[in-house]
């Protein structure tokens, strides 16, 4: 059997077994634990576990473990088996982008708190922002912990004792008011006035726009089914079991996705290429650009729709219950965060609280 095929996992007679293949053919079942004590997750990790002890060139016979080579099993055996495509690119590029080329050649063992402060300090002197170092920090993090899982000795990157940069001057992040919105969408052609249109008005994210269906489209019904997501021209499922949701066809939405229809009648998706695999989140956003450029609207990306779907709901006095119920956030902190509503909220409240109050007791003060 090859070292690096990993077969699949199974449940059977409540267990989950580990059937392992060689040229298409079952060899045998592996029994790796109970279902009641094991999740799919941990059996997995069992599973990576015995992977990677009987795998010729593994610690055990003669090979140092070096971070470089841990992370090809990592993506091997971790990134490309539980991670969809979005967060599989992310995890890589922070692998192979920052850890591999400053870490690459070292043991395990060495990654302590000095060497991690180097390349915090590297990662600072490139440029890179207070949470994307984070982000890189906790992607070694994920690698020593899957050593550990795996039984290879690796440190545990121990927070406490290293040091970030300071947090930079936070920029407003942009969003399309109503009127700019409208006016995007009336200038661009098809298909991207549909695109444009669907994540103004009901704030999708830009890989569930270019995910949809016609058969999730229900004109009938008059509503949009939204489960799977498109990145980077691959479809797949979407972002969390909250993002799976049936939103209403407004009026205004529902002429423009029927003159979409009219201008690709044949398509499954709605936004696919020549050769019918969806758009690129990269090919959006050049469309957008180029409206942009025409109207004179300073640059942002796709999600200045979503961003300005929220606000645009929040001022019409939508109830914050309701607009994370369309926009489908995890938590409703993250909806508050997008509103620029409560800004004039609070106004109010101060103007109010200021005024000069006309009240029994000046009256008979000013007697």
């Amino acid at each position: 059997m090859s070292a690096t095929s990993k077969g699949s996992i199974i449940q059977r007679h409540g267990a989950w077994y580990w059937r392992r293949r060689q040229a298409g053919k079952d060899l045998r079942l592996i029994r790796l634990g109970s279902i009641s004590q094991l999740t799919r997750r941990s059996a997995c990790e069992q599973r990576d576990r015995l992977l990677i002890h009987n795998n010729p060139v593994s610690l055990g016979q003669g090979k140092s473990t070096t971070v470089a080579y841990l992370a090809s099993l990592y993506d091997q055996l971790r990134i490309s088996v539980t991670m969809k495509p979005s967060g599989a690119r992310s995890a890589r590029s922070r692998v192979f982008k920052h850890i591999v080329p400053f870490f690459g050649s070292d043991e395990l063992m060495s990654v302590d708190a000095l060497r991690t402060q180097q390349f915090i300090a590297q990662l600072t002197g490139q440029g890179l922002s207070r949470g994307t170092i984070n982000a890189i920090l906790a992607s070694l993090s994920c690698l020593l912990d899957f050593a550990r899982q795996s039984g290879i000795p690796a440190p545990r990157l121990d927070r406490k004792m290293i040091r970030l940069p300071k947090p930079a001057l936070s920029h407003e992040e942009r969003w399309f008011t109503p009127s700019q919105a409208a006016a995007i969408v009336e200038t661009a052609p098809m298909p991207w006035k549909a695109a444009f249109a669907l994540a103004s008005i009901l704030g999708l994210r830009c890989g569930e726009v270019l995910g949809l269906r016609w058969s999730d489209i229900d004109f009938g019904k008059r509503i949009i089914r939204i489960r799977q997501n498109a990145v980077a021209g691959v479809l797949g499922t979407v972002k969390s079991r909250n993002s799976r949701a049936d939103l209403p066809i407004p009026d205004a939405l529902e002429t423009v996705l029927k003159e979409l229809r009219e201008f690709a009648p044949t398509r499954d998706l709605l936004f696919a290429n020549e050769h019918g695999q969806p758009y690129t989140g990269n090919e959006a956003r050049q469309a957008l650009r180029i409206i942009l450029s025409q109207l004179k609207i300073p640059p942002a990306g796709m999600h200045a729709f979503r961003h300005g779907a929220v606000t645009r709901l929040l001022d019409s006095g939508a109830p914050i219950h309701v607009v994370r119920a369309v926009v489908r956030h995890a938590d409703i902190r993250t909806t508050e965060r997008y509103s620029h509503a409560q800004a004039d909220a609070l106004r109010t409240a101060i103007n109010a609280s200021i005024q000069p109050q006309n009240t029994g007791e000046q009256k008979g003060n000013n007697l």
